[in-house]
């Protein structure tokens, strides 16, 4: 138990720390922009942060409860997280600015995993098996 909240606690705080500098630095190439007369980053997508936040909720949820053994057993984590890092990509194939979308889904992603964490980790036990590793019960 102890591990997997430090976990959680360090992924709040790297998660923390990702979304004030992807912030500032937005800020920053949008005043830069400005001074040079130029296009800006990408506009937001509120739909990109919002179903970037749901997923990253959704899938934060999935890997605590260790559904179908996706923090527990290494092959299936590795599988779980090269699906989840392709997850932006294919929803931004059906936006007409796919360069936004995709820029907003990783915004939200961060902001949901920053929520999440804020609730399962620093306010209240995480969900799931207590276990890192699945043991026989014995009777």
């Amino acid at each position: 138990m102890v591990c997997r909240r430090i976990k959680a606690i360090f992924e709040f705080a790297l998660g923390v720390f990702v979304l004030r500098f992807v912030l500032r630095t937005r800020k920053s190439l949008a005043e830069y922009a400005d001074e040079v007369d130029e296009d800006g980053p990408a506009p937001l997508s509120p739909s990109g942060i919002a179903i970037g936040a749901v997923m990253s909720l959704v899938t934060t949820w999935l890997s605590d409860l260790d559904v179908l053994a996706v923090r527990t057993n290494r092959r299936r984590r590795i599988l779980f997280e090269l699906v989840r890092s392709g997850q932006g990509g294919v929803f931004a194939r059906f936006t007409s600015t796919p360069e936004s979308f995709e820029v907003s889904y990783g915004l939200g992603s961060v902001c949901g995993l920053v929520v999440y964490r804020l609730w399962f980790g620093l306010l209240h036990p995480l969900p799931g098996p207590e276990s890192e590793t699945h043991e026989p019960a014995t009777e």
